[in-house]
């Protein structure tokens, strides 16, 4: 998803999230709270799973927070990777 809308939108980087939320729609291969998130750039792409035991306004608020986390470190680490100077987000 985060490679569809960043080449979709002509970004730079691109960032996905999806899963269930709350407070129904779960299952046992699929618990509420379930989540996946993404990012892509052209430094290559990175997703991870969590699964967030909040109420529906707790489990997007921890999934927006997380997602900005891992397009941080996904820049981050690219950087280092370039050789360039550490952000001002260090």
């Amino acid at each position: 998803m985060a490679r569809g809308v960043r080449r979709a939108l002509s970004l730079d980087v691109g960032v996905s999230a999806t899963g269930i939320a709350g407070p129904g729609g779960g299952s046992t291969e699929k618990p509420v709270g379930l989540v996946y998130i993404g990012v892509s750039s052209p430094d290559g792409e990175a997703a991870q799973r969590h699964v967030w035991a909040q109420d529906r306004i707790g489990n997007k608020r921890a999934t927006a927070d997380a997602a900005l986390r891992l397009v941080v470190e996904h820049l981050e680490q690219a950087s280092k990777e370039q050789g360039a100077q550490p952000s001002a987000l260090s």
